[in-house]
């Protein structure tokens, strides 16, 4: 036997299938890899003008991409129209850089459509990403450029504590600059913004003319004083005799009592809560902390 043939229900249509072509218009210039939306052109480097997101040009990647430089292996700079005959260097400013020492005034770039550049900024961190590991520091300028939202809390919070984000890898760091991006923003994503504040203020407080200002901000001691401050022993420690504690002890010394291996923030704010306990001992006022027993590595 024939199967029926099933009847439409009346009242519904059949929808009607979307049209390439306007689809195509509808995204022309907005996808940074739309064969639409980009050209090659040969420019010369007088007109292109580098932004603030880009890595500073002295920075140890330069050195290490000089060293071994070829020319003739130097694929298309990535470049976005301004619209007034200028172009700003979305990727490539270390080959630029390269050329220019070796002579070269002039070459192949591929031209992205006029775009604002926060989204420009996004596209350098997707194209870095993709190529090659990009160091925090430089992903987190990029980011501030891209207005990431924590990343701008992340600055404004540094920047109330009176410190600031160090502007490149490698070289001196500045009595008031933090690199270690990637430790504060593990603090403000696992323990919190109260958190992050309450590290920098403690910090601050009690080694403000330290000499030893870089061992204070290193990553683990960031952590150190996050896992503290986030414990309940911060709440049972007298905040004015805990900085009275810690004010007579370094932030070398305690690198050296608890050195490298596992759980090394958390013994050093185990550490921390005993010098505080130790203290009070001394003076006979109780209550004490409670020191967490730290697992054997």
């Amino acid at each position: 036997m024939a199967k029926k043939k099933r009847k439409r229900k009346p009242g519904k249509k059949r929808k009607a299938e979307p049209d390439k072509k306007q689809q195509q218009a509808d995204t022309k210039g907005k996808r940074p890899y739309d064969p639409d939306s980009q050209t090659f052109e040969v420019i010369s480097f007088d007109r292109i003008i580098v932004p603030e997101f880009q890595r500073e040009q002295k920075s140890y990647h330069f050195k290490r991409l000089k060293k071994n430089f070829v020319p003739a292996l130097c694929p298309p700079l990535m470049v976005t129209n301004l619209g007034n005959g200028f172009y700003s260097c979305t990727d490539g400013r270390h080959r630029m850089d390269c050329l220019t020492e070796d002579g070269f005034f002039e070459w192949l770039c591929m031209v992205l459509a006029e775009r604002p550049i926060a989204e420009e900024a996004n596209i350098f961190r997707t194209v870095d990403s993709c190529m090659q590991k990009v160091e925090p520091l430089d992903d987190f300028k990029a980011a501030l450029v891209a207005k990431d939202k924590d990343d701008l809390k992340i600055n404004e919070i540094v920047t109330k504590a009176g410190f600031s984000i160090a502007k490149a890898s490698g070289g001196s760091t500045a009595p008031d600059e933090i690199r270690a991006i990637r430790d504060v923003r593990i603090i403000y994503r696992d323990f919190g913004e109260k958190c992050l504040k309450k590290v920098l203020e403690v910090i601050g407080t009690v080694w403000p003319n330290t000499e030893e200002f870089a061992v204070k901000k290193q990553g683990f001691m960031l952590r150190a004083f996050a896992t503290f401050v986030s414990h309940p022993w911060w709440k049972k420690a007298k905040r004015a005799r805990l900085i009275e504690v810690l004010r007579r002890i370094e932030p070398i010394d305690l690198k050296a009592a608890h050195p490298q291996g596992k759980n090394r923030p958390f013994r050093i704010a185990n550490g921390i809560a005993k010098l505080y306990n130790d203290h009070l001992k001394q003076e006979n006022k109780l209550p004490t902390v409670e020191t967490a027993r730290v697992k054997k590595e």
